[in-house]
């Protein structure tokens, strides 16, 4: 029997009683977890005024996928939880996090979680676009050791840019990265074509 309003509990269902809304906010250790694995969405608001939700229980709540935008909004009101890396990554990578919030965390992550978070398949296109122009814009001051590993693994756009920058070890990794296109490399040679003919243009005779 199918239970869309209860709590499933050792392969059967238990129906969801007063009595867990108020464990939402005092459950602790297995129970705790348990809660935060099987509780219904619309239950989980209690469960952020539990003093032993730390940063690790947190971070496990946030990793499931069917979270309501407006709990996900209460979670980032609420600063004195956004101190931990790993939460705001996982509020940044969330496919409800509203997305004005996520452009701000997007400005907190590290580079290979942009990468990461601009192939990631559940992540809005326009939030990866905004993610590779952070990424594009970082290029210049990178080394070249993590140019390279760049190379190998960014989406095309990211690659593209990669290629443009013309060291030899950062050319050769980008072009065996299967996510460039031919339209990144038709478009980078254009740039160097036209590159090259204003050189000879303003060349003195």
């Amino acid at each position: 029997m199918d239970c869309p309003t209860a709590l499933r509990e050792q392969g059967g269902c238990r129906t969801v009683s007063s009595m867990d809304f108020s464990d939402l906010q005092t459950a602790t250790g297995e129970e705790l977890v348990r809660l935060i694995h099987e509780a219904l969405p619309a239950m989980l608001f209690p469960i952020l005024d539990n003093p032993a939700l730390d940063e690790t229980s947190l971070a496990m709540l946030l990793r499931r996928k069917d979270l309501p935008d407006e709990f996900l909004a209460e979670i980032l009101r609420r600063r004195q939880l956004l101190k931990n890396y790993l939460v705001k990554k996982l509020l940044a990578f969330h496919p409800h996090t509203p997305r004005t919030d996520a452009l701000r965390l997007l400005r907190d992550l590290y580079l290979m979680d942009l990468v990461q978070f601009s192939i990631s398949p559940e992540v809005r296109p326009d939030l990866k676009r905004k993610a590779e122009d952070q990424v594009i814009a970082k290029m210049a001051q990178l080394p070249l050791g993590q140019k390279i590993t760049l190379a190998r693994r960014s989406p095309a756009r990211i690659a593209g840019s990669l290629l443009a920058d013309g060291q030899p070890m950062v050319v050769k990794a980008t072009l065996c990265n299967p996510n460039l296109t031919e339209a990144q490399v038709l478009r980078v040679l254009a740039k160097k074509t036209v590159g090259a003919r204003r050189r000879a243009i303003h060349r003195p005779a």
